[in-house]
């Protein structure tokens, strides 16, 4: 009994408390490469529709996406056609 109780406690500790977290780049590649978030990936808004299944394959995951008015129009049609996914709008930090 004490270690089956072990056991799943040792289960229920090696399972991710939080999402993972993607920042996601939808500016040009030219404006990316001169300065971004660390660790975020370049997706131009024309490529997101083809390249969002691929970059965040959970859709429980935390997608923050930047930068300009590029990513306010990216947030509309996230949103469409992932409704049930927390999409967090960022400006200019």
């Amino acid at each position: 009994m004490f270690k089956k109780g072990l056991l799943a406690l040792a289960l229920v500790f090696s399972l991710p408390v939080f999402a993972a977290e993607h920042w996601i780049d939808v500016r040009v590649p030219e404006q990316y490469q001169q300065e971004h978030v660390q660790g975020a990936i370049n997706i131009p808004l024309k490529e997101v529709k083809e390249r969002i299944a691929t970059a965040v394959p959970d859709k429980n995951d935390t997608v923050k996406v930047y930068c300009g008015n590029d990513s306010n129009l990216l947030i509309v049609f996230y949103v469409q056609i992932m409704p049930d996914d927390f999409v967090m709008q960022l400006h200019r930090f």
